[in-house]
C-alpha cells in the first residue's frame, strides 16, 4: 500500500427484527468509533432514519433467513451484532445452514450454540448453578400438574412462569394465587394461534411468534421464586469468554411489570460484575451481552433472572472511562486506539428515549434526569416518536386524542425545535 491509500473502513452489520430504538443509536456510536455501518432490519424501523446507516438491507417477514443471508453476502461485514432474542436464534440458523458464514458468526458471536443455550432459560439457569451465580428457586415445568407440584414446596406467593423464545417482557405471568394460577400457566404455554400471530404482526410489529409457527417449536417452561425488589442490568462487551468493558444500572422506572426500563441510573455493584464475568467465561462469549437482575429489597443482593445474548439499550450508552462498551469492543476488533466517550450526564438518572416520552409526555423525569435524545439526528428524533412501540391500537389512539381535546404532545429540542407526533 503506497503512501496515500487509505485503507477502507471496516464494515459492520446491525441485525434488527424488532422495532427497538436503541439500535438506531448503536449505529451512530459504531459510526462514530470508525466503522461503516449497514444494518438488515424490517421496513418502517427507525435503523432507516439513522444518518450512520451506510446501507440498510430488507428484512423479510415470510423468509427471514433469506434476507439475513443475502445481506451478510451482499454486506461483506467484517462483523455482525445482533439487536435482538429473536435475531440470535436466526443468525445461529443461517449458521447451520450456509456453512461458509458460519466462521463470521462464532467470530461475532463467540460460541453460537452457547449464545443459543442462553435464550433457553433452564439450560441458563443450570449455567447459572454450575458457576454459583445467585438466582431465584427455579424449576423447569413440563405440565400444569408440575407447577401445582413445586407451588406447594414454596413457601408463598408470588411465583413466576417465564417461556422460551419470548422477549421484552412478553412470555412473563406473575402469578399471585391459587386461582391464577392454572390460566397463568394456559396462558404462557399456550402454542401461538394464527390470529395471535396476525395481531402480533400488524399491532405489535413483533415477527417471532410467525417462526414458532413456521417451525413447530416447543415453548420450554420455568418456574421461579418471585424476588421483591429493584430490576437491575448489567451490559457488557467481551471477546472469546472475556469481558472487556461493562456498566451497570438500576430501573427506576419500566414499561410495564415486566417491560423494559425507561428511567435507569448508573451503578456499582461487584456481584453483578462477578456474575456477568463468570457466565461470559462459561459461554465462551464474544460482542455485546445484557444480564438481568433483581436486586433484593433490603439486603440488595443481585438474584440473575435472564441473559440478552446480543446489544441491549445500555450497550450503546457513553457510561465513561471503562463503560464505554462501543469504544472497548472497537478496540478490540480495528486493532487500534480508539477514546472512550465522556459520560453523557453527570446527574445520575438517565430518561430513555424514546419510551420515557412515549410512556408519559409530562413524566417529572424528563426535566429532572438526562433525557437521551439524539438532537443532532432531526429525522431520528421524529421517526423514534412515531413509531407506536406500544402496538397501541388505532381505536385506543384514537380515543387517547379525543381524551387531550386534539392536543397533540410537543417534544422541544434544546434549539427550540418542537417535535409532535405525526400518526
Amino acid at each position: 500500500m503506497t503512501t496515500t491509500e487509505v485503507p477502507a473502513p471496516s464494515k459492520l452489520l446491525l441485525v434488527a427484527t424488532q422495532h427497538w430504538p436503541f439500535s438506531a443509536r448503536l449505529a451512530n456510536a459504531f459510526a462514530a468509533a470508525g466503522w461503516q455501518v449497514e444494518a438488515v432490519a424490517p421496513r418502517g424501523h427507525v435503523l432507516g432514519a439513522s444518518a450512520a446507516v451506510q446501507r440498510l438491507h430488507p428484512y423479510s417477514l415470510l423468509n427471514p433467513l433469506a434476507a439475513l443471508i443475502a445481506a451478510i453476502e451482499q454486506g461483506a461485514p467484517d462483523y455482525i451484532i445482533p439487536c435482538d432474542d429473536s435475531a440470535v436464534v436466526r443468525l445461529h440458523r443461517v449458521a447451520q445452514q450456509r456453512p461458509a458464514l458460519g466462521a463470521l458468526i462464532a467470530h461475532s458471536l463467540g460460541n453460537p450454540d452457547a449464545c443459543l443455550e442462553a435464550t433457553r432459560r433452564e439450560a441458563l439457569m443450570e449455567a447459572a448453578r454450575a458457576e454459583q451465580v445467585r438466582i431465584p428457586e427455579t424449576a423447569e415445568i413440563r405440565s400444569l400438574a408440575d407447577l401445582q407440584a413445586w407451588q406447594r414446596r414454596q413457601p408463598g406467593w408470588p411465583l413466576v412462569l417465564k417461556a422460551d423464545g419470548t422477549f421484552g417482557g412478553t412470555g412473563v405471568a406473575i402469578i399471585r394465587n391459587a386461582e391464577e394460577l392454572e390460566p397463568a400457566y394456559r396462558a404462557v404455554s399456550a402454542r401461538p394461534s394464527a390470529l395471535r400471530i396476525l395481531k402480533r404482526l400488524l399491532v405489535n410489529h413483533d415477527h417471532f411468534l410467525l417462526d414458532q409457527l413456521r417451525d413447530r417449536q416447543s415453548q420450554g417452561l420455568i418456574a421461579q421464586q418471585y424476588i421483591a425488589g429493584r430490576p437491575a442490568n448489567r451490559a457488557v462487551a467481551c471477546w472469546q469468554g472475556e469481558v472487556l468493558a461493562g456498566g451497570s444500572v438500576e430501573a427506576l422506572a419500566t414499561l410495564n411489570a415486566t417491560g423494559a426500563a425507561t428511567l435507569i441510573q448508573p451503578i456499582e455493584h461487584a456481584e453483578m460484575e462477578q456474575a456477568a464475568s463468570r457466565l461470559v467465561r462459561r459461554l465462551g462469549l464474544s460482542g455485546f451481552c445484557g444480564f438481568d437482575f433483581m436486586l433484593e429489597a433490603g439486603s440488595g443482593r443481585a438474584y440473575l433472572i435472564e441473559v440478552n445474548p446480543r446489544a441491549t439499550p445500555v450497550s450503546a450508552l457513553a457510561l465513561g472511562p471503562g463503560c464505554d462498551l462501543v469504544a472497548a469492543l472497537s478496540r478490540q476488533l480495528l486493532g487500534r486506539a480508539v477514546a472512550d466517550r465522556p459520560a453523557l450526564t453527570t446527574r445520575g438518572q438517565i430518561a430513555m428515549f424514546p419510551g420515557t416520552w412515549l410512556k408519559n409526555p409530562d413524566d417529572p423525569a424528563l426535566a429532572s434526569a438526562h433525557h437521551d435524545v439524539p438532537w443532532e439526528q432531526p429525522a431520528l428524533v421524529q421517526a423514534c416518536i412515531d413509531f407506536d412501540y406500544a402496538g397501541t391500537p388505532f381505536w385506543q389512539r384514537w380515543a387517547q386524542r379525543r381524551s387531550r381535546g386534539d392536543t397533540v404532545p410537543e417534544l422541544r429540542a434544546p434549539d427550540g425545535r418542537v417535535y409532535r407526533r405525526s400518526r
